[in-house]
């Protein structure tokens, strides 16, 4: 029998953002999103699945007018976890129209990846995964987000 994958606790990605979550039975996930990054600080709620290696959880960042969803699976690197996700961000339409050509310019997408642990800190201590192992179409938009 294949041991059940452990979602639970402290994750962090490569921007130092921290996603701390628990799992009901029902593979129910909820938890916080922690941004560290364009010098915000802040906590956000967050709620979703997983089954098996597969998970997906969502974040309303309600003052920034967004809401970023998360999917991915847990895989392993020298035998340690992470969680390799791509992320869809609707932002409010603002000024475009729905059926305007560029109302699609309010959907950003990219790809994070988390692994076990807090984030690490600036001290120059440990290391962090870069954004350049990621395909630009999967980054470009990475400048326009909060995390």
């Amino acid at each position: 029998m294949k041991e059940k994958l452990q979602i639970a606790g402290l994750w962090h990605n490569q921007h130092s953002s921290e996603i701390d979550l628990s799992q009901s039975e029902n593979g129910q996930i909820t938890g916080a999103f922690k941004t560290c990054t364009q010098g915000i600080h802040k906590e956000y709620p967050l709620t979703g699945f997983a089954h098996d290696d597969v998970v997906a959880f969502c974040v309303n960042f309600i003052e920034h007018g967004s809401i970023t969803a998360w999917v991915g699976q847990i895989q392993y690197q020298n035998e340690k976890p992470f969680l390799n996700t791509l992320w869809h961000m609707s932002t409010e339409m603002g000024k475009y129209e729905a059926r305007d050509d560029k109302s699609w310019k309010s959907i950003l997408s990219g790809a994070d990846r988390f692994y076990r642990g807090p984030a690490i800190s600036m001290t120059g201590e440990g290391e962090t995964e870069s954004i350049a192992q990621y395909p630009p179409y999967l980054v470009g938009a990475r400048k326009a987000s909060i995390y």
